[in-house]
């Protein structure tokens, strides 16, 4: 799989140069990564949502514009490239219908996006031996499909 990747960014490379530099990750969407990365390919997802103080919890970088991903499906298998256009850092209550609707899941309503995210979020906090609040942070990737692999 390591060489599978290496060549996919060799490939990357030719195709799009003037991404050479950007900073990169491989990575796969959380819960159901399977049916959220064929949502990005079908172009009704644009935007992610992951809980910030997992990244602290866990020493991950976090995510800044102009990074590009490597999106996998929940085996690895390599799916698409994209890159982030935006990337919002905000608490948790203040998340909008705007991110809701990027996000491309169930009926894009806040309401379900609430239902959905806030389940995960407070999974991830019990992990991390603590209790998730609306006031934590959240952090909102917007991105660009470059590719479809």
């Amino acid at each position: 799989m390591e060489k599978l990747i290496k060549d996919i960014w060799y490939d990357f490379d030719c195709s799009f140069p003037e991404y050479k530099d950007y900073p990169r990750s491989v990575w796969a969407f959380g819960e159901l990564p399977d049916e959220l990365v064929k949502l990005v390919v079908e172009g009704k997802k644009w935007a992610t949502s992951s809980y910030h103080p997992a990244y602290l919890y866990e020493n991950d970088k976090l995510p800044t514009n102009k990074d590009v991903n490597l999106i996998t499906d929940g085996a690895g298998k390599p799916i698409v490239i994209a890159i982030n256009t935006d990337v919002i850092i905000q608490p948790y209550k203040e998340v909008d219908e705007k991110i809701a609707h990027a996000e491309g899941e169930g009926d894009l309503s806040l309401n379900y996006w609430r239902s959905v995210h806030q389940a995960f979020f407070e999974n991830i906090a019990r992990e991390m031996e603590t209790k998730f609040s609306e006031e934590d942070l959240v952090v909102t990737e917007y991105f660009k499909v470059l590719k479809v692999l």
